[in-house]
C-alpha cells in the first residue's frame, strides 16, 4: 500500500516544502546536539524510542512523503530504511542502525533537498 499525504496539508510552493523541513531539521539536530551517540541510541522508557531513531523517522517521511512523492526518478538513500523508520512496533527486520549512520542519511536528504523547487508544482 502506498501511503500519500493530502495536499490540504502541504505547503503549496517548493520553497515553503524547503523553509519547512530545514526548520524541522534545525530544531531536531539542536536537540540532539548535546547528546553523545551512546546517549542517542538509549532507550529511555519503553514507550519512547531513542534519538537516533527520531531523527531517522523525521529524515525518512520527507524522503518518503515529499521527495518521492514529487519526483518520478528519485532513487532512496536506503530502500531498507522504510521498513527501519515507519514499521518500529514490529519485531522483525534491522532494529539496529548508528547514530553516524542517520547523521549520514540526514545530510544527504539535505543535500538533495536544494534545488527542489524545480520539482513542485
Amino acid at each position: 500500500m502506498t501511503a500519500t499525504v493530502s495536499q490540504a496539508y502541504l505547503p503549496n510552493s517548493g520553497s515553503a516544502y524547503t523553509r519547512r523541513y530545514k526548520d524541522v531539521r534545525a530544531r531536531s539536530e539542536s536537540l540532539a546536539a548535546p547528546l553523545s551517540p551512546e546517549d542517542q541510541q538509549v532507550q529511555s522508557m519503553p514507550d519512547a524510542s531513542p534519538t537516533k531513531w527520531h531523527l531517522g523517522h523525521t529524515t525518512w517521511f520527507f524522503e518518503t512523503f515529499i521527495l518521492r512523492a514529487h519526483h518520478n526518478d528519485y532513487r532512496v538513500f536506503d530502500p531498507s530504511f522504510g521498513y527501519l523508520f515507519n514499521s518500529y512496533y514490529e519485531a522483525m527486520g534491522l532494529r539496529r542502525i548508528t547514530p553516524r549512520c542517520v547523521k549520514g542519511y540526514q545530510t544527504d536528504i539535505a543535500c538533495r533537498s536544494h534545488g527542489l523547487s524545480q520539482w513542485w508544482i
